[in-house]
Protein backbone atom coordinates (compact mmCIF):
# COMPACT_ATOMS: atom_id res chain seq x y z
CA UNK A 1 0.00 0.00 0.00
CA UNK A 2 3.08 2.00 1.17
CA UNK A 3 4.52 1.84 -2.02
CA UNK A 4 1.28 2.51 -4.18
CA UNK A 5 1.23 5.71 -2.54
CA UNK A 6 4.16 6.63 -2.83
CA UNK A 7 4.20 6.24 -6.94
CA UNK A 8 0.83 7.77 -6.98
CA UNK A 9 2.50 10.92 -5.39
CA UNK A 10 5.47 10.85 -7.33
CA UNK A 11 3.47 10.22 -10.44
CA UNK A 12 1.07 13.25 -9.43
CA UNK A 13 3.91 15.98 -9.03
CA UNK A 14 5.85 14.59 -12.25
CA UNK A 15 2.35 15.59 -13.91
CA UNK A 16 2.11 18.68 -12.30
CA UNK A 17 5.41 19.57 -13.18
CA UNK A 18 4.94 18.68 -16.75
CA UNK A 19 1.74 20.99 -17.02
CA UNK A 20 3.29 23.74 -15.51
CA UNK A 21 5.96 23.63 -18.21
CA UNK A 22 3.28 23.47 -20.88
CA UNK A 23 1.84 27.09 -19.54
CA UNK A 24 2.65 29.76 -21.27
CA UNK A 25 5.64 31.79 -19.92
CA UNK A 26 4.82 35.44 -18.46
CA UNK A 27 6.89 37.78 -21.29
CA UNK A 28 9.29 39.91 -20.14
CA UNK A 29 8.14 43.78 -20.14
CA UNK A 30 10.02 45.64 -23.28
CA UNK A 31 9.04 49.52 -23.49
CA UNK A 32 10.52 52.40 -25.37
CA UNK A 33 10.57 55.14 -22.62
CA UNK A 34 11.60 59.03 -23.21
CA UNK A 35 14.41 60.57 -21.32
CA UNK A 36 13.82 62.96 -18.39
CA UNK A 37 16.31 64.91 -16.37
CA UNK A 38 17.03 67.85 -19.31
CA UNK A 39 18.92 64.99 -21.64
CA UNK A 40 19.31 66.24 -25.09
CA UNK A 41 20.16 64.23 -28.05
CA UNK A 42 23.28 66.57 -27.68
CA UNK A 43 23.88 64.91 -24.50
CA UNK A 44 23.56 61.56 -25.75
CA UNK A 45 26.14 62.37 -29.33
CA UNK A 46 29.52 60.36 -29.25
CA UNK A 47 28.29 58.25 -26.53
CA UNK A 48 28.20 54.76 -26.57
CA UNK A 49 24.44 54.13 -26.68
CA UNK A 50 24.64 50.80 -24.31
CA UNK A 51 26.07 53.09 -21.47
CA UNK A 52 22.77 53.84 -19.83
CA UNK A 53 23.70 53.53 -16.37
CA UNK A 54 23.25 57.45 -15.50
CA UNK A 55 20.20 58.12 -17.39
CA UNK A 56 17.21 59.17 -16.24
CA UNK A 57 13.55 57.71 -17.56
CA UNK A 58 10.66 59.71 -18.42
CA UNK A 59 7.46 59.02 -19.81
CA UNK A 60 6.38 55.84 -21.50
CA UNK A 61 6.58 56.38 -26.05
CA UNK A 62 5.73 52.88 -26.21
CA UNK A 63 4.00 50.15 -24.00
CA UNK A 64 4.95 46.88 -23.72
CA UNK A 65 1.47 46.10 -25.02
CA UNK A 66 1.58 48.24 -27.95
CA UNK A 67 4.24 46.05 -29.18
CA UNK A 68 3.07 42.90 -30.75
CA UNK A 69 6.33 41.83 -33.04
CA UNK A 70 9.64 42.04 -33.69
CA UNK A 71 11.68 41.26 -37.10
CA UNK A 72 14.84 40.80 -35.91
CA UNK A 73 16.75 40.47 -39.40
CA UNK A 74 16.08 44.35 -39.57
CA UNK A 75 15.65 45.34 -36.21
CA UNK A 76 11.76 46.54 -36.64
CA UNK A 77 9.50 46.11 -34.24
CA UNK A 78 5.66 45.91 -34.82
CA UNK A 79 3.18 47.79 -33.37
CA UNK A 80 -0.91 48.09 -32.71
CA UNK A 81 -2.41 50.10 -34.70
CA UNK A 82 -3.19 52.88 -32.34
CA UNK A 83 0.34 53.35 -31.55
CA UNK A 84 1.17 53.40 -34.79
CA UNK A 85 -1.06 56.38 -35.54
CA UNK A 86 -0.16 58.14 -32.24
CA UNK A 87 3.73 57.72 -33.37
CA UNK A 88 2.83 58.92 -36.82
CA UNK A 89 1.33 62.22 -35.38
CA UNK A 90 4.14 63.21 -33.50
CA UNK A 91 6.39 66.42 -34.18
CA UNK A 92 10.00 65.39 -33.64
CA UNK A 93 12.46 68.45 -33.93
CA UNK A 94 15.26 68.58 -36.23
CA UNK A 95 17.60 68.35 -32.97
CA UNK A 96 16.06 64.62 -32.16
CA UNK A 97 14.45 63.39 -29.06
CA UNK A 98 16.07 61.41 -26.53
CA UNK A 99 14.29 57.98 -25.68
CA UNK A 100 16.07 54.34 -24.02
CA UNK A 101 14.87 51.06 -24.38
CA UNK A 102 13.85 49.15 -21.35
CA UNK A 103 13.62 45.56 -20.32
CA UNK A 104 12.05 44.85 -17.14
CA UNK A 105 11.59 49.10 -16.57
CA UNK A 106 15.64 48.78 -17.21
CA UNK A 107 17.34 51.10 -19.87
CA UNK A 108 19.29 48.42 -21.98
CA UNK A 109 20.35 51.20 -24.96
CA UNK A 110 19.22 54.96 -25.67
CA UNK A 111 18.93 56.63 -28.81
CA UNK A 112 16.93 59.45 -30.27
CA UNK A 113 14.19 59.78 -32.17
CA UNK A 114 14.74 61.63 -35.22
CA UNK A 115 13.20 62.98 -38.26
CA UNK A 116 13.63 62.83 -42.11
CA UNK A 117 13.55 66.50 -42.14
CA UNK A 118 16.63 67.03 -39.90
CA UNK A 119 19.50 68.14 -41.89
CA UNK A 120 21.59 67.20 -38.61
CA UNK A 121 23.64 64.15 -38.52
CA UNK A 122 23.75 61.92 -35.20
CA UNK A 123 25.86 59.22 -34.03
CA UNK A 124 24.06 56.74 -32.22
CA UNK A 125 20.89 54.85 -32.82
CA UNK A 126 17.56 56.54 -34.59
CA UNK A 127 13.84 55.67 -34.75
CA UNK A 128 12.40 58.02 -37.62
CA UNK A 129 9.12 59.39 -37.00
CA UNK A 130 7.34 59.94 -39.02
CA UNK A 131 8.38 56.75 -40.94
CA UNK A 132 8.36 56.03 -44.04
CA UNK A 133 7.61 52.67 -44.61
CA UNK A 134 5.00 49.88 -44.15
CA UNK A 135 2.43 50.84 -41.71
CA UNK A 136 2.69 49.40 -38.12
CA UNK A 137 6.11 48.94 -38.74
CA UNK A 138 9.11 50.96 -36.43
CA UNK A 139 12.27 50.70 -37.70
CA UNK A 140 15.61 51.33 -35.42
CA UNK A 141 18.29 52.60 -37.25
CA UNK A 142 21.82 53.04 -36.52
CA UNK A 143 23.10 56.66 -37.24
CA UNK A 144 21.24 59.46 -39.27
CA UNK A 145 21.12 59.82 -42.23
CA UNK A 146 22.71 56.37 -41.90
CA UNK A 147 24.76 53.42 -41.33
CA UNK A 148 28.18 55.24 -41.57
CA UNK A 149 27.56 58.10 -38.95
CA UNK A 150 27.25 54.96 -36.27
CA UNK A 151 30.74 54.57 -34.71
CA UNK A 152 29.64 51.86 -31.51
CA UNK A 153 29.01 48.04 -31.03
CA UNK A 154 25.41 47.23 -32.29
CA UNK A 155 23.21 47.46 -29.38
CA UNK A 156 19.89 46.34 -30.77
CA UNK A 157 21.68 42.63 -30.73
CA UNK A 158 20.96 42.60 -26.79
CA UNK A 159 20.51 38.69 -26.48
CA UNK A 160 17.66 39.28 -23.65
CA UNK A 161 15.71 42.45 -25.26
CA UNK A 162 15.84 40.74 -28.61
CA UNK A 163 14.23 37.61 -27.04
CA UNK A 164 11.39 39.05 -25.15
CA UNK A 165 11.01 41.03 -28.49
CA UNK A 166 10.95 38.05 -30.21
CA UNK A 167 8.85 36.45 -27.90
CA UNK A 168 5.30 37.75 -28.50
Amino acid sequence: MRHTVVRLSMALLLGLILLAACLPQPKTPVEIRLLAGGITSADLAGRDPAKVDDLVLGGVLLADDEIIGYDRDDHTILVTSEAWERLQAMRVPVNGVPFAICLQGEPVYAGCLWTFVSSLSYDGVTILLPTIGEEGRIDIELGYPGGDFFGWDDPRDHAQLVRALYDR
